[in-house]
């Protein structure tokens, strides 16, 4: 099933409603003991923040980047399936 960004907000809501359903996959655990990134800080930013882009992974029928300011110089992408 091809998702769209309808589908993406409405599970946007359902996190914000219930965070228990953010679940951290296996590559973001391994990825996140190099990179200085704190779980805490991806559950603020999905719980709270309005992200300020939303791009569909190209290949994936169900996989979304969303991008939220990080610092001055760079942004947090955090994919959402």
């Amino acid at each position: 099933m091809d998702y769209d960004i309808k589908y993406l907000i409405n599970v946007l809501k359902k996190i914000r409603n219930n965070p228990y359903g953010i679940r951290d996959t296996n590559h973001y655990l391994k990825r996140s003991t190099y990179r200085d990134v704190d779980v805490n800080l991806v559950n603020e930013k999905l719980l709270s923040e309005i992200p300020v882009g939303i791009q569909k992974t190209l290949g994936y029928d169900n996989r979304f980047e969303l991008i939220f300011e990080y610092t001055k110089y760079d942004d947090l992408y955090i994919v959402v399936i």
